[in-house]
């Protein structure tokens, strides 16, 4: 199903924190991408881990021995797996999360004396953002809007405490569809539009859930993608969260599992 000649499908990718992706999850979200031909699809984040490069001191022999470049290739892959399934009219963007301004972070700390002619420290290098023709949006002009009219933006996110959809709705004072909190949650605030209230949400992540750093201790986290339908003329928009679980996710009836 496409998004119409007066509609937009988008699709949403959350946190996929490679090399630390969950592979299940991440293919049920591949298959989604090629069923659902959308119109964008937008990584909102922490596309590449790079705890290898992290201020957190390592809490595993893998841990130990992970590099950034192995992750750095590890993600590339899987961006390569969305590429191809994406179709031909399709356009991709990509946010800046946290994780992913961990290279920057680290350049800015350890490679500064290298001079601002010094050329391929940026995570638009290593990921290949120009070669892919992805949009990129770094963490300081976002929240991002496909078009300004439209009346819902897309954000890495920037809580994770127990009411972080209201918290993020809120002070971002527009609605938006974010990933950062590995969780799916909701918040309407209370408005007087006629038309919709502002919506905050949060849809998920597709990443382990069994990380190092947790030391076995359970969370609520939860797989998914999101997918919103936008209006072109007027920017209205329908958000839903789809979650994926065990590797499977129904969206109109159709069944995508991963492989």
């Amino acid at each position: 199903m496409k998004g119409g000649e007066g509609l937009l499908k988008v699709i949403a990718i959350p946190d996929l924190q490679c090399p630390n992706h969950d592979e299940i999850a991440v293919s049920a979200a591949i298959e989604i991408v090629r069923g659902e031909h959308p119109d964008y699809l937008i990584h909102v984040g922490d596309v590449v881990d790079f705890k290898s490069i992290s201020k957190y001191l390592d809490s595993s022999w893998t841990e130990a021995q992970t590099t950034a470049d192995f992750e750095i290739d590890s993600a590339n892959k899987v961006l390569d797996r969305f590429d191809a399934v994406m179709p031909k009219h399709g356009k991709t963007v990509y946010l800046e999360g946290n994780h992913d301004r961990r290279l920057e972070l680290f350049f800015i700390q350890h490679a500064a004396k290298l001079g601002s002619a010094f050329k391929g420290i940026s995570i638009q290098d290593q990921m290949g953002i120009e070669r892919r023709g992805y949009k990129y949006i770094s963490t300081k002009f976002q929240p991002y809007r496909i078009d300004e009219h439209h009346k819902l933006s897309f954000l890495h996110g920037w809580y994770t405490n127990k009411y972080h959809a209201a918290k993020t709705v809120i002070n971002a004072g527009q609605s938006v569809m974010y990933g950062h909190a590995h969780d799916f949650q909701v918040y309407t605030c209370i408005h007087l539009d006629k038309e919709a209230p502002r919506i905050g949400m949060s849809i998920g992540c597709l990443c382990q859930f069994r990380q190092s750093y947790l030391n076995g201790m359970p969370m609520n986290w939860a797989h998914g993608v999101g997918l919103v339908y936008i209006d072109k003329k007027t920017g209205r928009f329908w958000p839903y969260f789809c979650p994926i679980i065990a590797g499977e996710c129904v969206i109109n009836g159709v069944v995508y599992r991963g492989k």
